[in-house]
């Protein structure tokens, strides 16, 4: 028998994402209300992932500069994504009305997180 060429597997097929129009997409955002219209605004706008959206804290969002810091993304990486203009005001919005629920529920007594009882006991002074 002679030399036999080397056998390739063919690649796996890969889809493609369906991506919506823009008038899809206005459509959905304007079917929302509230923070989920929020926060597809932000996915649709900055194009982050769901799962970075719903981990986002204040800190990692700068209105003056419209730009969201993502801890973490794929890969382990930190990157730094844009928003539209159009989300300064409900981002600033949605921080103030964070901020005064925060603040009403320290007037309460709550809003602390709790320790374990391990860091509880190693660092008394925390609570």
């Amino acid at each position: 028998m002679g030399h036999l060429a080397p056998i390739h597997r063919p690649k796996a097929p890969t889809n493609l994402p369906v991506v919506f129009t823009h008038q899809e997409a206005m459509k959905i955002l304007h079917a929302m209300y509230g923070t989920h219209r929020l926060m597809a605004s932000i996915l649709y706008g900055s194009g982050l992932r769901i799962s970075e959206c719903v981990q986002l804290r204040v800190k990692d969002v700068d209105l003056s500069l419209r730009t969201i810091h993502v801890k973490s993304a794929k890969g382990k990486k930190d990157r730094v994504t844009l928003f539209p203009e159009k989300l300064i005001r409900p981002l600033s919005q949605q921080l103030q009305w964070r901020k005064s629920l925060h603040d009403y529920d320290l007037s309460l007594g709550k809003g602390c997180v709790e320790l374990p009882n391990s860091l509880r006991n190693k660092y008394p002074a925390a609570e």
